[in-house]
């Protein structure tokens, strides 16, 4: 709230005269780092000088940061749209929080800056010192008619705050736009201890999940609602919190494309990406990628694909409403989870497919001694489960997510889901019988395994899916030099394997597992699945030529990737039709929701 504490000079001065760290800084860093998104902020938290005070007046600004892009140019041009939260009583003095216009008439602060009353404050712009002189400028100040949009109040609860002022300052004053890339540097145009506007600038800092955190740039109490600046004069986070002592700890913020990812006022970078539903999310019901599988397939036959999430006692479902968002989650059965039968993301693989050729997904499950199955009845709801074949599992055939991937699709043309699984010397398959089980697994090829080619779950990821449009299943390898695949026969065994493509390979563009998911999906409508790679700061896809092969990739888009704060270990990302149009979208997990990227 407004009564924030702050870090008096004769603090500032013991810090430095004797080194020390305080107890609170650096448990706080700790906590930061080890608890990620679900890191708390203290509010009473002061923000801190980072090592020695290189905070700078902006119109005493010495050009020291211009190898990293902040010429003096720079700071003349961005200063101005960065303000003072005043008290009106008081609006001739100090200030208690900074922020940035982001518009000609909405102010983007921190939400711990807000409380109540602040439609009785006021934001002062030009509070500054002139030149080299100690005389504040004449200090313009503009109402707050309300509070716009509250972080704290959404989804993640996170630390920032939009106010809409009176008039339109920015027509003036201009303003800044949020970008989710994260640069090399950052600059933070701030009013440290409510004192007359100054800077600082770094280059030393990461990103946590839906924090950025810095360890070479200087904030103080008043900092907080600063935003935090590219060299390109885009807002990249809103400064919130301190932590620094002189040898250890950071001072953080709230990162851009977290704020994106929840914020109904402020767009996201393109205009095909929309909010999907606010849950399936770490923030938004505890969803995590080490406990709690995600999938899309159409489970109610209308052609559209639907969230199917394996929550901690129940499967959860939400249907797609047509317009690439999801309906309010309901519980769809009590089983497959890791509290009601033990299933576990590291021993028991889960999917959907339709293995009885009702035009509804069904759910596989690779159990510890047999493979289940429980068919979709059509509504968002599943029937009792069943054993469906004793193989492919820890104990029925010494099957281990760590070596051997399993998926499920139409591998002989009969419009019923098979399995494929890569074992540790061939690849077998089991084809379904119509009825939610399946006939033994024989073997169908002797490539793309662990022992057959050194494939590795860690470097080389495998798909499976129609690549030529014969209406059955391939095998599609990620290997170490590029794309490899095996054409399906129609008797559940696959073709000799060819190298098709130089990329999407650790050694061929450096994709790498931990960091970039490759999937197949059909983007384009022909009917034929096409690649489609989350590099690490694009989106690629490669076409199916219909023959075995794809065109070179060509980029997507920009969302959805490692640059944009999106991670494996915390963000699924699928690609599904989910509005119905033939074309596959891109469907994101992310810490406050889902988002969806609609093809066209």
């Amino acid at each position: 709230m407004k009564n924030i504490k702050m870090i008096t000079l004769s603090t500032i001065a013991l810090a430095l005269s004797s080194h020390f760290v305080s107890a609170e800084d650096n448990e706080n860093y700790i906590r930061m780092l080890s608890e990620g998104d679900n890191y708390v902020v203290n509010r009473t938290q002061p923000e801190s000088i980072c090592g020695v005070n290189d905070l700078q007046h902006v119109e005493r600004y010495d050009n020291r940061y211009a190898r990293f892009g902040f010429t003096q140019s720079f700071v003349d041009s961005n200063e101005r749209s960065v303000g003072a939260l005043k008290s009106v009583a008081s609006s001739s003095a100090g200030s208690y929080c900074s922020g940035t216009l982001i518009s000609s008439n909405l102010f983007l602060t921190a939400a711990h800056c807000v409380d109540g009353t602040t439609v009785n404050d006021v934001v002062a712009f030009n509070y500054q010192l002139a030149n080299d002189t100690n005389t504040v400028r004449a200090q313009q100040f503009f109402n707050i008619t309300r509070v716009a949009e509250n972080g704290n109040d959404l989804p993640g609860r996170l630390d920032y705050a939009i106010l809409e002022l009176e008039g339109a300052p920015g027509n003036n004053y201009g303003w800044k736009t949020l970008r989710n890339e994260f640069p090399e540097e950052i600059m933070i145009i701030q009013h440290p201890q409510g004192h007359p506007k100054q800077l600082d600038a770094g280059s030393n800092f990461i990103i946590n999940g839906n924090r950025i955190l810095y360890a070479d740039l200087d904030t103080m109490g008043g900092s907080s609602g600063s935003g935090i600046l590219d060299n390109t004069g885009h807002i990249i986070g809103v400064h919130t919190n301190g932590g620094c002592g002189i040898t250890t700890g950071r001072n953080s913020g709230v990162t851009s494309a977290a704020i994106h990812q929840v914020s109904p006022m402020l767009p996201l970078s393109n205009n095909r990406t929309i909010r999907a539903i606010d849950s399936y999310g770490t923030n938004v019901g505890g969803w995590l990628v080490s406990k709690h599988p995600r999938v899309l397939a159409d489970i109610n036959g209308d052609g559209k694909d639907d969230i199917v999430g394996f929550g901690g006692i129940s499967v959860f479902t939400s249907l797609a409403n047509g317009d690439g968002t999801f309906a309010s989650p309901k519980r769809a059965l009590n089983s497959f989870t890791e509290q009601n039968g033990g299933w576990e993301v590291s021993k028991h693989p889960r999917m959907l497919a339709d293995i009885n050729g009702d035009g509804l997904a069904d759910i596989i499950g690779f159990g510890t001694n047999s493979v289940f199955t429980a068919l979709s009845n059509g509504d968002g709801t599943f029937a009792s489960i069943k054993r469906a074949i004793d193989a492919y599992t820890v104990n029925s055939g010494k099957w281990e997510v760590a070596k051997h991937p399993r998926v499920v699709a139409d591998v002989n043309g009969d419009g019923l889901a098979d399995i494929v699984g890569f074992g540790t010397n061939s690849v077998f398959t089991s084809l379904s019988r119509g009825d939610g089980t399946f006939a033994p697994a024989k073997v169908a090829l002797n490539a793309f395994t662990y022992n057959s080619g050194n494939w590795r779950v860690e470097s080389h990821p495998r798909q499976v899916g129609d690549i030529n449009g014969d209406g059955l299943a391939d095998i599609v390898g990620f290997g170490g030099e590029g794309v490899y695949t095996s054409l399906g026969r129609g008797d559940g065994t696959f073709a000799p394997h060819k190298f098709v493509l130089s990329n999407y390979a650790l050694l061929a563009g450096k994709w790498e597992v931990s960091k970039h998911p490759r999937v197949l999906s059909d983007v384009n409508g022909d009917g034929l699945q096409d690649i489609v790679g989350f590099g690490g700061a694009d989106v690629y896809t490669s076409f199916a030529r219909g023959d075995g092969t794809f065109t070179a990739p060509t980029k997507h888009h920009d969302e959805f990737v490692y640059t944009k704060g999106w991670f494996v270990d915390k963000h699924p990302r699928q690609v599904a039709d989910v509005n119905g149009d033939g074309k596959a979208d891109i469907v994101g997990f992310s810490d406050n929701g889902v988002l969806v990227y609609l093809t066209r």
